[in-house]
């Protein structure tokens, strides 16, 4: 998982501007799906 991030992150760093803001939006939807799940199971 460390070493997919890092791949994205010095992918993303070619070209800041563009890409900078879908890897916020993939780190955001990210945890909202993961945050989703620990909420429901932690309910169950």
């Amino acid at each position: 998982m460390l070493y997919l991030l890092l791949s994205l992150s010095f992918f993303f760093a070619l070209d800041q501007e563009k890409h900078f803001y879908y890897f916020m939006e993939w780190i955001y939807t990210f945890f909202l799906f993961h945050g989703v799940f620990l909420y429901y199971f932690i309910l169950l």
